[in-house]
C-alpha cells in the first residue's frame, strides 16, 4: 500500500504519507486492538482460565478463525 501511495504521486512525499496513513490507520488500529485482546487470551496461566479458553475455542469450532478473516484474508490489492 506505501509502494502504492508513493507511486501515485512521486513528486508529493507528504502527499503520499498522508494518504498512506489516512488509508492505513482504521485497520492498524484494529488490528492493534485485537492483538490487545489476543494476548491477554492466549497468555493465560491459570490452569482453569487456560481449560476454560480451550473449551470455548474447541466449542466455536471453525467459527474461532473465521473471526478473524479480515486479518488473514486482506487483500491490499483491493483495498
Amino acid at each position: 500500500m506505501l509502494a502504492r501511495c508513493l507511486a501515485d504521486v512521486p513528486d508529493d512525499l507528504v502527499g503520499a504519507l498522508e494518504r498512506y496513513v489516512s488509508l492505513r490507520s482504521g485497520r492498524a488500529s484494529a488490528l492493534q486492538r485485537v492483538s490487545r485482546e489476543m494476548g491477554k487470551n492466549v497468555q493465560l496461566e491459570d490452569p482453569d482460565q487456560v481449560k476454560a479458553r480451550n473449551d470455548r475455542m474447541k466449542a466455536a469450532g471453525s467459527t474461532y478463525a473465521e473471526r478473524y478473516d479480515w486479518i488473514w484474508g486482506f487483500d491490499v490489492d483491493q483495498a
